[in-house]
């Protein structure tokens, strides 16, 4: 669909879920792709395991912040909430403090990827499993989809492309869901 060949493309959360999808779409567009989280050592809660991380990459042409948690009824404690603030929302940042001299020198692009939460929207990820496995509450969201199913990971792969790309130059700080239909119907 669009060509990354010759660009560099770090994705945090890259080895599950979306953000594996989207190494992986980048990966087949000819990016040379660092797809990273737990299970590589990326801890972003903790900057000193972001600057190991970027110790061996010389350049990034596009950041992917997909890295997340949901904690569902626990986020009520103070303790947990702020956990899940601390990668969700905090991680997103020092990735993006960290990169910035990179993306500064390449002039590149950031993706954040936000929780369809945000706005009721669903995604198949393991994070989503319990949800799914709520079989009258999985019915109802698929049945209010007007295209009748749950979003894949893949699904998200394609606007990162996109949006990474030449064709999305003048686009910047937008909000961009990709729910299936979900929040017109």
């Amino acid at each position: 669909m669009y060509s990354f060949e010759g660009q560099t493309v770090l994705v945090s959360g890259g080895t599950s879920g979306i953000g594996a999808a989207i190494a992986q779409s980048f990966k087949t567009s000819g990016a040379t792709v660092h797809a990273l989280g737990l299970e590589t050592g990326l801890d972003i809660t903790a900057t000193e395991t972001i600057q190991q991380a970027l110790k061996d990459i010389h350049t990034i042409d596009v950041l992917v912040n997909a890295a997340g948690v949901i904690r569902r009824l626990e986020e009520h404690s103070p303790d947990v909430f702020a956990q899940v603030i601390d990668i969700n929302l905090n991680g997103a940042m020092r990735m993006c403090s960290a990169c910035h001299p990179h993306l500064k020198a390449t002039k590149g692009s950031v993706i954040n990827i936000a929780s369809m939460l945000s706005f009721s929207g669903w995604i198949e990820t393991p994070l989503t499993s319990a949800l799914r496995e709520e079989s009258a509450k999985s019915e109802a969201i698929r049945l209010r989809t007007p295209m009748r199913r749950w979003g894949q990971p893949e699904d998200i792969a394609g606007p990162a492309l996109f949006l990474a790309s030449p064709a999305a130059a003048f686009i910047t700080g937008a909000i961009l869901p990709v729910d299936g239909g979900y929040l017109i119907a």
